[in-house]
C-alpha cells in the first residue's frame, strides 16, 4: 500500500517501487543493513534464477534473502524461498566467516495454519511475514510490526506529496 499502486500490479513493479524507496526502507528495518541486489542473478543448473531482493546484515554477517509475492501465500512459495537460501548459503556465504543467510517472504496475505505446515520441515532459518528463527537470527532483523511501520510510515509520506502536488 505504501507504493500507492493500483490493483492489479505485477511483482517486478512492486520491487520497482521498494527499491526505489530503498533508503527510507532501509532505515525502516534498522541499522546494518547493506544492498547487494535487485533481480540478484544465480545460475543453477545450467538455468537462471533471480532473487527479488538480497541484503546483507554487516553486524550478524550474514545474508538475507526476500522474496515478494503480490498474492496470498501459497507452500510453493516457501519452497522457492529454501531454494534461493540455500543457493546463496553454497554459492556467496563464507561458512567460518558467515552465519547461515535468511529467508523472508513478503506476500499480499497469509493463513497462519498454511505456512505453519509449509515451514514445519525446514531447518532454515526463512520467514513469512512473522519472523519463526532462532534467538540470534531475529536480532538480525526487525520484527513484523516493524515492517509494517515502514509500509504504513512510506504510504502516509506518499500521500502526503501527493496533496501537496495538487
Amino acid at each position: 500500500d505504501f507504493l500507492t499502486l493500483e490493483e492489479p500490479f505485477r511483482e517486478r513493479e512492486l520491487e520497482t517501487g521498494l527499491v526505489q524507496h530503498l533508503e527510507k526502507f532501509l532505515l525502516e528495518l534498522g541499522q546494518g543493513f547493506a544492498f547487494m541486489g535487485r533481480q540478484y542473478r544465480v545460475e543453477v543448473g545450467e538455468q537462471e534464477y533471480f532473487i527479488d531482493l538480497l541484503f546483507f546484515h554487516v553486524e550478524q554477517l550474514r545474508y538475507v534473502v526476500i522474496e515478494l509475492k503480490t498474492t496470498k501465500f501459497d507452500p510453493r512459495d516457501a519452497g522457492q524461498l529454501g531454494f534461493y537460501v540455500a543457493v546463496v548459503d553454497d554459492r556467496l556465504r563464507i561458512p567460518d566467516k558467515h552465519q547461515p543467510t535468511v529467508g523472508i517472504l513478503l506476500v499480499a496475505g497469509k493463513n497462519d495454519t498454511v505456512v505453519r505446515y509449509a515451514l514445519a520441515s525446514t531447518t532454515q532459518p526463512v520467514a513469512v511475514s512473522r519472523y519463526e528463527l532462532t534467538e540470534d537470527a531475529q536480532k538480525a532483523l526487525p520484527d513484523e510490526a516493524t515492517i509494517a511501520r515502514a509500509f504504513a510510515d512510506e504510504l502516509a509520506r506518499d500521500v502526503d506529496e501527493d496533496l501537496a502536488g495538487e
